[in-house]
Formats: structure tokens, C-alpha cells, sequence
């Protein structure tokens, strides 16, 4: 199959100098091996960092042409991972993007040079999509141990090793678990690697989440049983003690073991056609969530033994899509959700006082905040 360059956009991956010092071998870079970086954290903990970019805007040092696709990179050992697809010359580009319809084509999983950009091994396998906004691939890979590991669109998960991209192992999730087809939009939760185990959202009956052996493959547990998949990718956090794996598929939020996929706790909350996407942030004992359509919702973690309370839901007339705010009258705490700031207090917990009319934006060194007055 020969691409086809004009059915759909080609993009460029593009390594940018954004460190004081300008030779790259002066200031080494810290891997970004999966999403949200080294501690799925989404926190830079580099130094050398410059804080403001020239004004011609940063050095460019290489770019490299790829296909389609909405997946980041993955950097890790002097080498860059990252994901696209390709079609059949002769196949048109659709006329309705949102349209959910069948289109032949190849994914790939493209290793490059971090120094230079060059194309070091190429992996691919034929992929017929059936999504919506059929562009290419959402996921990021994840690199651990002389692996990588990539969730396709439409449910192809794989592991190449990194020296060549020969496969190790794969899944093709649909097909084994009965999930029928993909979610709408395509796979896009982000695996998450968790010492032995690959946790991924996966589909079917009774395996909403499934943990594999990173090295074999295999199954190690399954859980949850949901209708709606999402697009929520999978975190762990400790509260009461315990590592807690969260789990925001399409119809509630669930705190599990992730050593044994036992269900901890579930708090209903639906979203909006099942586009639970945001990441869920924890800040002390809180664990916040958001969704398109102005629903919110702040869980209050239990501190004696794994549960979660409703602190309070989100009034969807009054609240932003994004970061939201809660005030008490003496403190405020804050949580990072990527470039955004989350606000709240404990005494003062009602939807009503969530980013509305009245709210206004600062900005800090790093990042935007947004903060309403009371």
C-alpha cells in the first residue's frame, strides 16, 4: 500500500532548544518516556529551563515529516517514539469528519534519532478504522526497559522492542474481549505502566480496565463491567494508605487495587456521550473531576480505608469546561491539571461558587491560574 500524501494532512515532528544553555551535549534533557512525563505527574523537574523564549521564538534543531495522527512523543535513551497512519493512494479524504465510517489504512509507530531527527525503524500493521475523526492514532507511547508500548485507535495494543520495533507481543482488544467496536472516537486512554503490569482501558463485558504482564502480555486481571468505555486514562494514587487505581469510564468513577483489580469504591457519574477525558487530579484528600458540558464533580477521599464521598457535583449552567474553582473562608488549596489551576476549600464545597460570572484569570510564573472571587 502506497500513501496517500493528500487524502490527509502529513504533520512534522519538531525538536525544539528551549534550555539556557544552547549546545544540546551542555544540558541534557530529562527523558519523557509516557505521557504526562517521567511520574505521570505532568511536572517538569528539569533545571536550566529558559523563561522566556526569543523573540524570534525558540531554536529550531530538526523536523521530520510524519503522517496523520493526534498522538505526542515519547522521548527516551536519545530516541524519539511516536505514532501516525497512513492510507491507500486513491482513498478520499472524508467529507464529514465526524462521520463514523470504514477507511483502509496502515498505523505506525516511527522511532527517530533524538539528536538529528533520522528515522531509525519504522513498525506497521494494517488497520481499517471505524472512528470518528479518523485521522490517526490518540495515544503516547510508553518506553520502559527496552520497550515500548503503543495503543492504536482502534484497539491495537503492542509491544516492539525498542533497539529494532520487532514485536514482542499484541492484542487486538476489540476482537479478544468482545468490545465490539471501539469507543467513537477512537482508543485514546493512555496506558499505564505500573511495575510488572500494563494497565489499559480496554472494552467488554466485565473488562472495562485489564492489566497485562509488561514482558508477556498476558492477562493478569480484568475488571469493571461499563457500557461506555470513555477516554479517561488510568492513574494511581495513595489515599488511606493504599495505591489507588482510578478508573472514569463513561458512567462512573471507581477507585480500585491495582495489584489485584479488586473495586474498591464507585461513585456514579455519567458524562456527557461518555466523554470522560480529563485526567482526575488529587490534591490531599480531594480527587476532582471534569467534563465537557460544564459537569464537575469533587469526590472527598476517606482517610481510614479506601472510599470516596460526594464533596459536591457541578451546576452544568455555571460551570467552565475546565478548570473550576470552590472557595473557603480562611485557605485555598491548588492542584495542577496540566497548565491549568484547580482552586477549592473544605468548608465552602458548593457547585454555585465554581468558576462563573464572576471569575477572572492571574497569571503565575509557570502557568495560568484561575481563581474566583467570593
Amino acid at each position: 500500500m502506497r500513501p496517500n500524501p493528500n487524502a490527509y494532512p502529513m504533520r512534522a515532528i519538531v525538536l525544539l532548544a528551549i534550555f539556557a544553555a544552547s549546545p544540546p551535549p551542555a544540558a541534557p534533557a530529562d527523558d519523557w518516556p509516557q505521557w504526562l512525563g517521567p511520574k505521570r505527574d505532568a511536572i517538569w523537574r528539569e533545571t536550566g529551563i529558559i523563561e522566556k523564549f526569543p523573540e524570534k521564538g525558540p531554536v529550531i534543531r530538526w523536523r521530520t515529516p510524519i503522517a496523520a495522527g493526534y498522538t505526542g512523543p515519547a522521548v527516551a535513551d536519545g530516541r524519539v517514539y511516536v505514532m501516525d497512519r497512513t492510507i491507500a493512494e486513491g482513498t478520499p479524504k472524508a467529507k464529514n469528519d465526524f462521520a463514523r465510517g470504514k477507511a483502509l489504512g496502515k498505523e505506525r509507530v516511527i522511532c527517530l534519532n533524538e539528536a538529528d531527527g533520522a528515522v531509525v525503524w519504522k513498525f506497521e500493521y494494517d488497520c481499517v478504522y471505524n472512528i470518528s475523526y479518523s485521522l490517526g492514532p490518540r495515544t503516547t507511547p510508553v518506553i520502559h526497559d527496552h520497550k515500548v508500548y503503543t495503543l492504536g485507535a482502534v484497539g491495537h495494543l503492542s509491544c516492539l522492542n525498542t533497539a529494532d520495533g520487532k514485536p514482542v507481543w499484541s492484542h487486538d482488544l476489540v476482537k479478544e474481549y468482545d468490545a465490539k467496536q471501539p469507543p467513537i472516537w477512537g482508543y485514546s486512554a493512555h496506558p499505564l505502566l505500573d511495575g510488572q503490569k500494563l494497565i489499559c482501558m480496554v472494552g467488554g463485558p466485565n473488562s472495562t480496565v485489564v492489566a497485562f504482564d509488561k514482558d508477556t502480555g498476558k492477562e493478569i486481571w480484568r475488571a469493571l463491567n461499563a457500557k461506555n468505555l470513555g477516554y479517561c486514562p488510568p492513574m494511581i494514587y495513595e489515599a488511606a494508605g493504599k495505591r489507588q487505581l482510578i478508573i472514569w469510564h463513561g458512567e462512573a468513577v471507581n477507585g480500585l487495587d491495582p495489584e489485584t483489580g479488586k473495586v474498591f469504591w464507585t461513585v456514579p457519574f455519567e458524562s456527557y456521550q461518555s466523554m470522560s477525558i480529563s485526567t482526575p487530579r488529587k490534591l490531599d484528600d480531594y480527587l476532582f473531576l471534569t467534563s465537557t458540558f460544564g459537569k464537575s464533580l469533587m469526590l472527598r477521599l476517606a482517610a481510614d480505608r479506601p472510599g470516596a464521598a460526594v464533596a459536591w457535583r457541578g451546576n452544568p449552567r455555571r460551570l467552565a469546561l475546565t478548570a473550576c474553582s470552590a472557595h473557603r473562608s480562611s485557605k485555598t488549596a491548588t492542584s495542577m491539571a496540566h497548565q491549568a489551576t484547580v482552586n477549592w476549600s473544605a468548608s465552602k464545597l458548593r457547585p454555585e461558587n465554581a468558576c462563573g460570572a464572576r471569575s477572572r484569570p492571574t497569571v503565575g510564573k509557570r502557568h495560568a491560574a484561575r481563581t474566583c472571587s467570593s
